[in-house]
């Protein structure tokens, strides 16, 4: 992976201290193509921040000038939770799946909010974000809902 995105990543890692970060799942997941939903980016994203997770931002060797000159001290986050939409949340260990229950409100703020990035939605997307925070919900036992898988770090 390119220094050039590790080296800052790491150090912002570094600098802000985060418990839990949020990010995409690098595995390919074909389902999500039949929504124009799984991109390359959004899989090295994923790669890349896991990376960062672990062993980077933890590592005095990685990076050390961030420690010696820049004064910073390795941080070790202790969960990353990668975006999960079709995998069956009642399987595997339940603790290593998150749900958030949305309410309405929320789904709105998401939907405007994704719909922003203009060069990423189209028409559909509302549609998509309705009905998959529908069925996510559903399964959940409520209206709307998020799915994360949650990685626990070493502590």
């Amino acid at each position: 992976m390119s220094e050039d995105i590790m080296r800052p990543l790491t150090y912002y890692v570094r600098l802000t201290k985060p418990d839990t970060v949020i990010t995409w799942n690098p595995e390919r997941n074909f389902a999500l193509y039949n929504y124009y939903f799984e991109h390359y980016d959004h899989q090295t994203t994923g790669a890349i921040l896991l990376r960062t997770a672990y062993p980077t931002a933890r590592d005095p060797k990685y990076y050390p000038e961030q420690i010696l000159v820049d004064g910073l001290s390795t941080f070790k986050i202790r969960s990353v939770y990668m975006f999960s939409w079709q995998k069956d949340i009642n399987s595997g260990n339940k603790n290593d799946h998150i749900v958030v229950p949305l309410s309405l409100e929320d789904m709105q703020l998401k939907v405007k909010a994704l719909m922003e990035h203009k060069s990423q939605v189209g028409e559909q997307t509302p549609t998509f974000l309705y009905d998959m925070g529908h069925k996510l919900g559903q399964a959940s036992k409520t209206v709307y809902a998020e799915w994360f898988k949650r990685v626990l770090l070493p502590a």
